[in-house]
This record gives C-alpha cells, structure tokens and sequence, in this order.
C-alpha cells in the first residue's frame, strides 16, 4: 500500500492495517513523479481491474493486486513510455547503467 501524507493515510490504525496485509510505504509530495504516478496506478487498479473482479475474501483481494501488478509492469502498454511495457524499459534502463 502506499499513500500520501494525508491524516486519513497516516494515521497508526491506517498503517497497521496495511502493514497486516502487506506493507506500507508514505510517497512525499516533493518526490519526483510520486503522487502523480500513485494516482495513476491507483486509477488503474481500481477502474481497471479491481472493479472489474468480483472479490469476496481478503486472499481473492490480494492474488487480484499480485495479478494487477504483473499486468501493470509486464502486459499493459504505457503510452508516457511510448506504448511500451514498463518492465521492459526498468530492464533496458538498467542494462544502460551497468553497461558503462
């Protein structure tokens, strides 16, 4: 789970929770990219997958989110990266950094 600073995601009750399912990690509005991308990947969890699923249980939830991750990094196309996969260009990335 991560979340902004805001009280409603900050709170200690709000943390454990998502720690007890997960982990949990605060995005600052000064990190670059952060909430924007935060906001997007939320979007697109929930417009474009979790409201699609029927879930019933806590477990159905969370291999939903682990199939929306692999989908999000390996299958979706980006238009930001040209229409192409994200884990692709975090591969390609990191090759051109080790590689010099």
């Amino acid at each position: 789970m991560m979340s902004d600073g805001g009280s409603d995601c900050t709170s200690q009750t709000f943390r454990q929770v998502c720690e007890a399912v997960g982990c949990w990690i605060r995005a600052k509005m000064s990190q670059h990219g952060g909430m924007g991308i935060l906001e997007r990947v939320n979007r697109n969890l929930k417009y474009e997958w979790i409201s699609r699923q029927e879930v019933r249980s806590i477990t159905e939830l969370r291999v939903q989110c682990a199939q929306f991750q692999h989908w999000q990094n390996m299958e979706r196309l980006h238009s930001a990266l040209g229409y192409a996969y994200l884990w692709d260009k975090l591969v390609a990335a990191a090759k051109s950094l080790f590689a010099a």
